[in-house]
């Protein structure tokens, strides 16, 4: 009989023998036909047919029934199926194991549960040959019972960022009743992204950078049961690496703080992602500090009065820094001096007239500079400060008075020394400067003039005359006493107590001029600057001179004829001081004078030549 109804099985067996497939039998016939064959082709009997259902049975690797069944055939009719190298071909509904040296097939076809037969024996037409459950009970290879088991729910699922672009996953094996043979990856939810065999780990690559990933796993076995997803596990993709530095810092500025400190400020950088750090340079190159997000530093123990150079850089977390900015410098201040200069020495005070004292002190000495000195009077007046001078006039002072003088040295920071030792000076008594006066008498015979009001001081008396002169105050005293042409141009010296004069001429011999002046002692000549001379009959007031108290002055004197020097001390109404008399003409003669007061007057007198004189230093 043809066998209808299974077109798929004959296409498969026409691409191996090119021809239909022919076959009908009952499972009865067929049966007979085939125990018939095999009784009359095999020689031998056929295995016991357990060794099979052993071998079906105790396999790990869930034996397929027709796998089982086509073995113990093998073994059972080896003459009609031979065992070595058959081919087993899966074919929709079913399966086939073809023997290639008898050129048959044995095919289980389980969803009509029949087993079929095509070959020699059949004459190449497609056998019925039974019941598929049936011959597997025969030989031992009844279908196992089916596995409806899912395995158990993945745990321990962790995902770890290991790039911008990949996120691995790892988790604890699943158990099953059978055996787990595979897992599969979900991502965000549903989408599954892997089917994976038997293993714990997964790499998700091609990914989004910096974004947020959520996965779960679920775990199969051979029977297609499959857990539900694990719990998620969460991942961030790394972010891109940042390879922009931040803008340069702009606006530093370096503020001296102190003479060991100074504060550094600047505009805040900016970056792509974000500035993060500062660094800070001293003198170009020299990293001082690495600083957190501020923008101001210190910089402390630095030396004195000394120029520091700053620059900054701005960096981002990826380190990426700046060039460093612009720099900025400051100079530390001078350390605070707290040393006072040491005291002055050599303090010598002179009495330069009857108003003024003369100072003069040795230089004294700091670890910084002198600046400045403060002068004392009488213990503890302050009277001038001076620069750095050693120098100094006191004006506007009492005659005859004495003053104590003491030096302190001070510097910049105000530091002074303690006072110098004292030194004393007493003033001299002072000029007797009379009012500026003049008044011009005349006459030609003898006669008492007006009276002048002549204040206390000095005065020159000039008198013009050829012939005898005499003049006298009323009070007796002689002024002028002259013979016979020896008044014409003379000149005397007269003081005054301080009242009114009237002045009587006498002796008189021919026409007369008199003319009364006060002295000017505002601007004296040193001594030594003389170099006056004259001749009979013309005596002659000299000065006012400047000399120093108690020096030695050495008086030339070149005459030839009578001839006096007298000086005036013009502190003093006393009498004239005789400084020469030469009675005889000793030409050449030289004479010494001191003087206890700084300012002279010189009169000559009794002059018969011609005279000269000059002054020298001892």
């Amino acid at each position: 009989m043809q066998i209808d109804g299974f077109p798929q099985f004959a296409t498969l067996i026409e691409r191996h023998y090119y021809q239909e497939i022919l076959a009908m039998k009952t499972i009865k016939r067929a049966i007979t036909v085939l125990l018939w064959i095999v009784s009359v082709s095999a020689s031998a009997s056929p295995t016991n047919p357990l060794t099979i259902v052993l071998r079906a049975s105790t396999s790990t690797s869930s034996v397929n029934p027709a796998d089982c069944f086509f073995n113990w055939v093998e073994v059972a009719y080896p003459m009609l199926f031979p065992p070595p190298s058959p081919t087993s071909i899966a074919f929709g509904p079913y399966y086939l194991r073809y023997y290639s040296s008898t050129t048959s097939f044995l095919a289980a076809y389980s969803s009509e549960n029949k087993l079929l037969y095509l070959g020699p024996l059949s004459s190449n037409t497609l056998l019925d040959i039974g019941a598929l459950s049936d011959w597997y009970t025969t030989a031992g290879c009844a279908p196992a019972i089916p596995d409806t088991t899912a395995p158990s729910i993945p745990v321990g699922l962790v995902a770890s960022s290991a790039s911008i672009s990949q996120v691995n996953l790892t988790w604890a094996a699943s158990t099953d009743n059978v055996g787990v043979t595979s897992y599969k990856i979900y991502r965000n939810g549903s989408t599954l992204i892997a089917t994976l065999g038997n293993v714990t780990s997964y790499k998700d690559t091609g990914l989004a950078s910096s974004t947020v990933y959520s996965y779960t796993v679920a775990a199969c076995d051979a029977a297609g049961n499959c857990s539900t997803p694990s719990g998620a596990a969460l991942a961030t993709t790394l972010v891109p690496p940042d390879t922009t530095a931040p803008n340069v810092p702009v606006g530093i500025a370096a503020t001296t703080v102190s003479s060991s400190q100074i504060s550094l400020s600047w505009l805040a950088a900016t970056d792509n992602v974000g500035v993060t750090s500062y660094k800070v340079y001293r003198g170009g190159g020299t990293l001082i500090a690495t600083l957190a997000n501020v923008t101001s530093y210190s910089d402390t123990g630095l030396r004195s009065s000394t120029a520091y150079s700053y620059t900054v850089a701005a960096c981002d977390a990826a380190a990426n820094c700046s060039t460093q900015s612009s720099a900025a410098s400051a100079t530390t201040l001078t350390p605070p001096d707290t040393i006072a200069p040491s005291a002055p020495v050599g303090l010598l005070a002179t009495s330069v007239s009857s108003s003024q004292v003369s100072l003069t002190w040795s230089a004294a000495t700091d670890n910084v500079g002198v600046t400045s000195y403060k002068v004392y009077r009488n213990g503890g007046t302050l009277i001038a400060t001076l620069g750095n001078v050693t120098t100094y006039s006191d004006t506007g002072l009492t005659s005859s008075t004495s003053y104590s003088y003491r030096v302190a040295a001070c510097d910049a920071a105000a530091n002074c020394s303690s006072q110098s030792s004292a030194a004393l000076a007493t003033t001299q008594a002072s000029i007797l400067q009379a009012p500026t006066l003049r008044q011009s008498f005349s006459g030609s015979t003898a006669q008492v003039l007006s009276a002048i009001t002549m204040p206390k001081g000095y005065y020159k008396i000039s008198v013009t005359t050829s012939g005898y002169f005499e003049l006298f105050d009323v009070s007796g005293l002689t002024v002028f006493n002259l013979s016979s042409g020896e008044a014409n141009g003379a000149e005397t010296i007269f003081y005054s107590p301080g009242r009114d004069v009237t002045f009587r001429t006498d002796n008189v011999r021919t026409a007369w001029t008199l003319v009364i002046e006060s002295i000017d002692f505002s601007n004296p000549q040193p001594i030594t600057n003389i170099n006056s001379f004259g001749t009979y009959p013309t005596p002659r007031i000299l000065g006012p001179y400047t000399v120093t108290a108690g020096s030695n002055y050495v008086f030339s004197m070149l005459t030839n004829g009578y001839f006096q020097l007298f000086s005036v001390n013009p502190y003093t109404a006393n009498s004239e001081s005789t400084i020469f008399n030469q009675f005889s003409g000793n030409y050449g003669a030289e004479t010494i004078a001191s003087f206890p007061v700084g300012v002279i007057l010189l009169r000559t007198d009794n002059i018969s030549g011609t005279w000269a004189i000059t002054v020298r230093n001892l």
